[in-house]
């Protein structure tokens, strides 16, 4: 059976081979994008028996970094050469700390993308020579985590790289029913990092406080902006148990809801009321993050389960209806 080989180097240090090869299949394939090499990028090389059938180029800054260009050989496509190497970038760039991978795409190569864990961002459609094409702007906002489920998954036998050809449903809203558990404040950041961006219609977040790291977090502030300007009508709710504790203290959410106060309301629990001892996100009807207790990150995780989600809604809003909006934080100036 043929090797398939991933190396990959800073774009300024690339190989005379492996620029050859390169050129090579950009000679052969008028269609090829050519690689972006600023000096802040990376080049991937697909080999196949030693021979370029594939590359990828990367630019990177600071924390996120964006694949600006991919090919993989027309006649090597349909062998899972082009998954291999995306989750190859994965692992590489997550290594080093980035948290958030982007790329455009067109309409013919999205399904592929998605079946790497990448989420559209935006839509637009631009016209070559006359005719339409829509133009996706994807990002995959937790790279590591995707890497992470995925091998968890094959490990525990309910999925397989080659299971992904015909289903893309790993880690996606309305789709993927499996049942996720977690045991740590990084698990559970990284399930609201994944889910929440792929929200079309409704976000609900119960916490603590507004020092909680869920809304201190920037990509849980970002999914709720990106919800607000996709969908005017959104529901966006978030319920604190303490709006005093930490309100000093400058928070990405909450200085965002204050800015967007008809987009995102905010209420708190009124004193003398009992408060949850736990935390509680929903997404769209169908998906949901449960925290059993606020002493451990224990719980719970679905995409795709609409009978749980009913239920997070129905324990989110017993407690809503009874909250007050919060004047602590419309006077504050975070």
């Amino acid at each position: 059976m043929s090797q398939f080989t991933i190396q990959f180097c800073p774009s300024t240090r690339i190989s005379q081979s492996f620029q050859k090869g390169i050129n090579q299949l950009l000679e052969e394939n008028t269609r090829a994008p050519a690689p972006e090499t600023p000096t802040n990028s990376l080049i991937f090389i697909g080999l196949l028996e030693k021979k370029v059938i594939a590359y990828a180029s990367v630019t990177i800054h600071q924390k996120s970094a964006k694949i600006t260009s991919i090919f993989i050989s027309p006649k090597k496509q349909g062998n899972f050469f082009g998954f291999k190497l995306v989750l190859d970038i994965f692992d590489k760039l997550s290594k080093t700390g980035c948290q958030r991978i982007r790329l455009d795409c067109p309409e013919v190569a999205l399904g592929f993308f998605q079946k790497c864990g990448f989420i559209t961002t935006k839509t637009t459609t631009q016209y070559t020579n006359g005719r339409p094409e829509n133009i996706h702007y994807l990002e995959n906002p937790c790279p590591d985590f995707y890497l992470q489920t995925l091998k968890e998954a094959i490990k525990t036998n309910t999925s397989n790289i080659e299971s992904l050809k015909d289903s893309y449903s790993l880690l996606r809203l309305s789709q993927d029913k499996q049942h996720y558990q977690y045991a740590n404040q990084q698990q559970f950041l990284n399930f609201h990092r994944n889910m929440l961006p792929q929200a079309q219609k409704q976000i609900w977040i119960n916490c603590d406080n507004i020092t909680n790291s869920l809304l201190n977090d920037d990509i849980v502030r970002d999914s709720l902006l990106r919800l607000a300007k996709r969908n005017a009508k959104a529901e966006i709710r978030i319920l604190l148990e303490d709006d005093k504790k930490g309100a000093g203290n400058y928070n990405p959410t909450i200085e965002l809801a204050q800015k967007l106060t008809s987009f995102i309301e905010i209420r708190t629990i009124q004193k003398g009321a009992k408060a949850p001892n736990e935390m509680i996100t929903t997404v769209d009807f169908t998906a949901g993050i449960f925290r059993k207790d606020m002493t451990n990150y224990a719980g719970f995780a679905h995409y795709n389960n609409h009978l749980i989600a009913q239920r997070l809604r129905d324990k989110f809003e017993h407690h809503w209806q009874y909250a007050k909006p919060s004047m602590q934080l419309r006077r504050l100036s975070i």
